[in-house]
């Protein structure tokens, strides 16, 4: 009769075999080590990967960051030549920028804008050097220049932007300048129809203003309206009323409707003498 060997029950000791037999939380890892470290190559690319994406996009907005201050101050910079005094004034003492005429500190200025919009084309202080460029073109009565300015200023911003009333303003000023009237106005009216609210008075009251000095009054009425009717009750909406109420009485009064003729009362006849 063979014997059996009998299996540990449980809570006994463990067997030697069983305590030779290798530990399998101990082989797993084992197992895991090994293949990190024969995928080690792989596993450091793909850690430098994300660690390059990771910094790629931090220096992106970090770098567009920079970028946006150093445009904002170089904008800073020419703002402060195209608005700098006219002075003789040559004292060591005087800190401020200054030139002898106009000229020189217009031809400075344009040096300075024309550096900011090519140096940082892709910025708002790019677009607003377009905007500052077309100002003094048009005080030099560069219109053709002064045009493509403004143009370029508008094409960064999108039709509901409200800075985009500054470039309509001027622009329409200027096509006015070159006989282009038509054109002029109808750049108000889209921006009075499609344009942010808060401008859209100010170019219907620009439309009224104009018809009313070509005495158009019935076109200078109807902006007129269109400025009282704002929801935003703004001070244009006030003037509008005013101006509405000053063409009216100067309107020229509409013909009364005639009046039917009385009738005329038929005449007697001669009543014969009784007999």
């Amino acid at each position: 009769m063979v014997k059996t060997a009998n299996k540990s029950k449980s809570g006994s000791k463990p067997s030697r075999k069983e305590l030779k037999q290798p530990d399998q939380f101990v082989e797993v890892g084992t197992q895991s080590l090994d293949w990190v470290h024969n995928h080690r190559h792989q596993i450091l690319a793909g850690f430098i990967a994300v660690l390059l994406i990771s910094l790629g996009v931090f220096l992106f907005f970090y770098m567009q960051e920079r970028n946006n201050k150093a445009a904002t101050q170089a904008l800073g910079e020419a703002l402060k030549t195209y608005e700098a005094k006219i002075s003789n004034d040559a004292s060591t003492e005087n800190t401020e920028k200054t030139f002898k005429t106009e000229a020189e500190r217009e031809k400075a200025a344009t040096t300075d804008f024309e550096k900011v919009s090519q140096n940082y084309a892709s910025s708002s202080a790019g677009a607003f050097a377009h905007l500052y460029l077309g100002h003094i073109y048009a005080k030099q009565k560069e219109f053709a220049k002064a045009q493509q300015a403004y143009e370029q200023f508008l094409r960064s911003f999108p039709p509901n932007d409200p800075v985009r009333f500054l470039g309509i303003d001027a622009l329409a000023y200027v096509l006015a300048q070159t006989k282009k009237e038509a054109e002029s106005l109808e750049q108000l009216k889209r921006f009075g129809e499609e344009g942010a609210p808060i401008y859209r008075s100010f170019a219907l009251m620009r439309l009224a203003s104009h018809y009313e000095t070509k005495k158009d009054l019935t076109k200078a009425l109807h902006f007129y309206g269109l400025v009282g009717q704002d929801k935003l009750n703004s001070e244009y909406q006030k003037e509008a009323k005013k101006r509405a109420a000053v063409l009216a009485l100067q309107a020229p009064a509409q013909p009364a409707p005639k009046q039917p003729a009385p009738a005329q009362p038929t005449p007697k006849q001669p009543v014969a003498p009784r007999k």
